[in-house]
């Protein structure tokens, strides 16, 4: 990442990437969370901060638990079902 392409909010203590800039009616760069302006980051403030607000997947354990738990409803739903119609 190149300096060009990152700011610094001193507000909130991080790197604000061009993409996520806010830039008001006088031209000047805001913070998208604060509302406060921002300043060209130096590069050690860009070397220091991981840039990457990339979400972690989720563990495969985790997936599994919500396919099981899904499936376990639709069976529930029709034994309920069967249940209801043959004891009516």
């Amino acid at each position: 990442m190149t300096q060009d392409e990152v700011e610094w909010c001193e507000h909130c203590n991080r790197l604000v990437t061009r993409e996520a800039v806010e830039i008001d009616k006088r031209g000047t760069h805001k913070c998208p969370l604060c509302k406060s302006e921002l300043r060209r980051a130096s590069p050690e403030e860009q070397s220091s901060v991981d840039l990457s607000e990339v979400r972690p997947k989720a563990p495969w354990h985790f997936k599994f638990l919500v396919f099981a738990t899904v499936v376990y409803l639709i069976y529930r739903t029709i034994w309920i079902i069967q249940r209801a119609t043959h004891h009516g």
